[in-house]
């Protein structure tokens, strides 16, 4: 999948992916994050029902601890406003500080602001399935984090970054594709790990619970970005027995898919009053 800087004004394009599962084909869709859905709601003006319902669609109730007092989410966004925006957080990130590592263990965060301030949310998943039983959002103040971003995303290249990256996941499955020498166990695990790969290019981005004003241009930067994060997540999975003679390479490839993830579900989904969409 190419993406580019320009929408056509058409929306998505579906391009009918399958993931072959033996005789059955089946649609790939990807799934935006519950911060990612946070963030466009609430920074596309969305009200107090619409934020609710897209956020917390399925999940058991959501609830936000402040000041170590929980409140639920359909109270907390009474005082919620933009500007906002998500992103994938890292270990040791410079813009969460402190709070950093237990973002990075949700995988995910929010950076909005509420009547106190800036802050930032990280979800903890209750149940089995994760979200059943509730959802509740860690969150600490973040002051300058507006600054903080725009210093991360300046010149931003998101968009040729994701493609380099994907192109470079594609290209690394397939050099390691040598039947002539691989035993059959290898060549049929190489074999379904680049059709998986591959796959994920045409995927589709699951925008029920996205508002319609994040546009097609933004959403098509967001799929972009969640196809990049699923292929990096098959060939990170896939070292031990697949891989072991690439590391060095996969480890790089991996690397900037991250980069270019972060940056593009950031650009995708900073969103402030009066921000273009389409």
């Amino acid at each position: 999948m190419v993406v580019s800087d320009q929408s056509d004004g058409r929306g998505d394009r579906m391009t009918s992916p399958v993931v072959s599962l033996g005789w059955c084909l089946v649609p790939l869709v990807l799934h935006p994050s519950r911060s990612v859905r946070l963030s466009a709601w609430v920074g596309c003006g969305g009200t107090r029902e619409q934020v609710l319902a897209g956020v917390q669609g399925d999940d058991g109730p959501h609830q936000v601890v402040l000041d170590d007092e929980l409140v639920s989410l359909a109270d907390y966004l009474h005082d919620v406003r933009p500007p906002t925006v998500s992103l994938l957080p890292l270990p040791h990130d410079p813009l969460l500080g402190s709070f950093a590592p237990s973002a990075a263990q949700a995988g995910e965060a929010v950076l909005l602001h509420d009547a106190t301030g800036p802050r930032a949310l990280a979800p903890r998943l209750l149940g089995d399935p994760p979200g059943s039983v509730g959802v509740t959002w860690a969150s600490v103040p973040v002051p300058g984090w507006q600054r903080a971003v725009r210093a991360e995303l300046k010149n931003d290249t998101s968009v040729p970054m994701l493609n380099d990256a994907m192109g470079s996941l594609v290209r690394l499955i397939g050099r390691h594709y040598t039947p002539d020498k691989d035993t059959v166990g290898l060549v049929v695990a190489v074999a379904w790990l680049h059709s998986q790969v591959k796959a994920c290019n045409d995927a589709v981005l699951d925008t029920a619970r996205l508002p319609a004003a994040l546009g097609p241009r933004r959403a098509d930067v967001l799929r972009a970005a969640l196809a990049v994060r699923r292929q990096a997540a098959l060939v990170a999975s896939s070292l031990n027995d697949v891989l072991v003679d690439l590391a060095d390479q996969r480890d790089a490839a991996l690397r900037d898919a991250s980069r270019a993830c972060r940056h593009a579900i950031m650009s995708a989904t900073l969103l402030r009053p009066g921000s273009p969409t389409g």
